[in-house]
């Protein structure tokens, strides 16, 4: 999100006499000068006018740079630009620089984004002195996964300068020593989004005084460690958008009173401890008279009970991820009612019973992930015929009484591109309709118990690079097939037999992963695998191969 500029502010191309404060380019410079830039991203920082320059935007009235945007736009702007004194990391855009202290000498600017451009060391006090400023994005890297360099603030005091602050991201900076920070930061009665992911908070304060969060509608505090659920964020009737994920909390959703949440469109608990009735929670949000809620996500917790009726009345639900909890029973008839449901996901529970046909229904569905649950009944084109725009489906039952009915004649109206089916017998022959999906990017059907000939032996059916397929734990036989386009393989536990095409490293060269485990495969393992330059995994296991490994 970025806040609108106003007629005030003239872009890169602007005015071709202005020329912007002296003092200012100066800085810009220097700046300019500490980097190497092998790549040219600041070619356009030269001359005198550098109004006109990338990233820097002044104001039509007085010159001054009023908004300094170095954030990566998508391709890690500024890659591999380096410090001339710091020694060169890959997978640093600025090679772990300090952000320069020089930032906080522009008084005038109102928009400062540093957003991915992987600064290191303390954030600078000296950016408290932008008290004009209006957006401060400093988000240090671009997933949790992926620690670029150490930077953190040890006092967030400087903050407190900025008073017209809007929109403030400090995500992946470390807070850990600033004991006070939420009540230094909910001083800002003007302040809408405030991100603070993966900054090393603990703890949560409970019930802090004075807290003036009025304008607040985004709470970013995702992957940190609290253990609790505060009840102060119910009282920030504003939020639109809460995010808690990833942060060690055990607290009961049962307890919690989301129904003061009225204007959340956006509620994500994913991959906590969380317990508690999922019917408490979506009965709260069902109340809410304008039923904003559009995404809620509360995967991998520990939520337990049905899915109440009143999952019907969310008629703004898009996206609904509640995969990996302990949730029980059938899904409720009035799923049908959520119009705009796109994501549906629900994949690690104890649901049961027979999956309602109103399912059909969800016209703008485009990821069903029904995998490993206890469904009984029939599945049945009255399921699918409505789901048009379905490029996901993933469906398991633990439950052998549960079937799925598809005629030969029937002809699917979407076209998938992931499609994951386990432990249904409806072999031996393959799905006629499974034929028509010409846009499959990972196929897993296991214990289908299908025969040869094989689906896709034509090549025509595997067409795209990068495919995924998994037929293991069925009855094909024959030669192993050869699928140029395929990135992994699993043809585990069939009936395979004979030598290992020769070939396979020319024609597969693209493979990353190859299991042919559980066979019958015999003769010597082909050198031609060591033509496969990606391969990471090789699974030859439980053959009856011979002879010797080749150090190639």
């Amino acid at each position: 999100m970025y806040l609108e500029e106003s007629n005030e502010l003239k872009t890169d191309a602007g005015d071709l006499n202005l020329r912007c404060i002296d003092i200012e380019r100066y800085a810009l410079l220097q700046f300019r000068e500490g980097l190497i830039d092998p790549l040219g991203h600041l070619a356009s920082w030269v001359g005198k006018d550098c109004c006109r320059w990338k990233g820097v935007h002044c104001s039509n009235q007085t010159d001054h740079v009023v908004k300094l945007d170095l954030r990566d736009k998508g391709d890690c702007f500024m890659k591999r630009i380096q410090s001339a004194a710091a020694y060169y990391n890959n997978s640093s855009c600025l090679g772990g620089i300090p952000i320069p202290d020089f930032f906080g000498s522009f008084e005038r600017m109102r928009y400062l984004n540093l957003s991915y451009a992987h600064f290191s060391g303390i954030v600078p006090p000296h950016l408290g002195n932008l008290s004009n400023l209006h957006y401060l994005d400093l988000f240090a890297y671009p997933n949790p996964y992926e620690v670029i360099g150490s930077s953190w603030v040890s006092d967030l005091n400087w903050v407190s300068g900025l008073t017209s602050l809007k929109y403030l991201h400090l995500g992946g900076h470390d807070l850990s020593l600033e004991t006070n920070w939420l009540q230094t930061l909910s001083t800002f009665p003007s302040l809408s989004e405030l991100h603070l992911f993966d900054c090393a908070l603990q703890n949560i304060p409970p019930s802090p005084p004075n807290l003036n969060f009025t304008s607040l509608s985004v709470l970013d505090l995702s992957y940190n460690h609290f253990n609790s659920l505060p009840q102060w964020l119910f009282n920030i009737s504003s939020l639109a958008e809460l995010e808690l994920s990833s942060c060690y909390m055990k607290p009961s959703i049962s307890k919690a009173a989301w129904e003061d949440l009225c204007h959340l469109q956006v509620l994500d608990l994913s991959n906590n401890e969380i317990s508690g009735d999922i019917s408490d929670l979506i009965g709260d949000l069902s109340r809410c008279s304008n039923h904003s809620i559009e995404k809620l996500s509360s995967w991998h917790n520990q939520l337990r009970g049905q899915l109440p009726e009143s999952f019907g009345f969310l008629k703004n639900l898009r996206d609904l991820r509640l995969d990996e909890n302990l949730i029980t029973g059938p899904i409720p008839e009035s799923i049908g009612k959520l119009s705009k449901l796109n994501n549906l996901g629900l994949v690690g529970n104890q649901l049961n019973g027979t999956i309602p046909e109103s399912v059909g229904k969800l016209t703008q569905l485009a990821k069903l992930r029904l995998y490993k649950n206890y469904w009984g009944g029939v599945l049945s084109q009255k399921h699918l015929e409505g789901l048009k725009k379905l490029e996901y489906f993933s469906i398991s039952s633990s439950n052998k009484a549960f079937s799925i009915n598809l005629s030969d004649e029937w002809v699917s109206p979407f076209s998938l591109r992931f499609i994951e089916i386990d432990s249904y017998p409806l072999g031996p022959k393959f799905p006629t309709w499974l034929k028509t999906q010409k846009q499959l990017h990972a196929i897993a059907l296991t214990m289908f118990l299908f025969q040869a000939p094989y689906p896709i032996g034509s090549g025509n059916y595997v067409h795209r690079f990068n495919v995924i397929v998994d037929f293991s734990f069925n009855r094909l036989s024959g030669q192993v097939p050869l699928w140029p386009n395929v990135a992994r393989l699993n043809l585990a536990n069939n009936l395979f037999s004979g030598s290992i095409p020769t070939n396979i490293g020319q024609v597969m060269w693209r493979l990353e992963i190859l299991d042919l485990s559980g066979n019958s495969l015999n003769d010597s393992i082909p050198l031609s695998i060591s033509d496969m330059k990606y391969l990471r995994r090789l699974d030859l296991s439980n053959n009856l191969l011979y002879g010797e490994i080749h150090e190639k």
